[in-house]
């Protein structure tokens, strides 16, 4: 069968970096003439804030990262800043499809849970094509599909 990636990730706008990136540069220079000034804890407080909107910029991209892929021998998984899991469909013995998320049963007897973090469009044109997906590659694998969504 031919694989399938769904990306789901929202993406980030140049615009929106510029503007956490210049935040982050006037808190840091505020915060140093804070300091300069004699203002110690305030100056603190506004370099801190600064790094956080600064490194925020690095993450960014990444925390909107929400992918789900079938090929012939893995389900691979991929949300925001989390690792991303590879599933050998060998190991899943059941998934159940609910409402909000899909439920991953595996041999070993753990259970993975992916969330649809879906807006409404995509809850109703995207979500029926993952779940056709899921279907028909778990089916090929000889694995088990209960819709409990009713």
């Amino acid at each position: 069968m031919k694989e399938q990636t769904f990306d789901l990730s929202v993406p980030v706008t140049r615009p929106l970096l510029v503007c956490w990136s210049g935040l982050g540069a006037i808190q840091v220079a505020s915060g140093a003439f804070g300091i300069a000034r004699g203002d110690n804890v305030l100056g603190v407080v506004q370099i801190a804030f600064g790094l956080f909107f600064l490194v925020g910029v690095a993450f960014m991209p990444r925390m909107n990262r929400y992918v789900i892929a079938f090929d012939d021998s893995h389900l691979t998984l991929e949300k925001a800043l989390g690792r991303t899991k590879k599933i050998s469909w060998a190991s899943i013995s059941e998934i159940e499809i609910h409402l909000m998320r899909l439920e991953i049963a595996l041999k070993e007897g753990k259970n993975v849970k992916w969330n649809f973090n879906l807006s409404y469009t995509d809850n109703q044109i995207v979500k029926p094509q993952i779940i056709a997906a899921l279907t028909e590659f778990a089916e090929a694998n000889g694995i088990a599909v209960r819709d409990s969504r009713s």
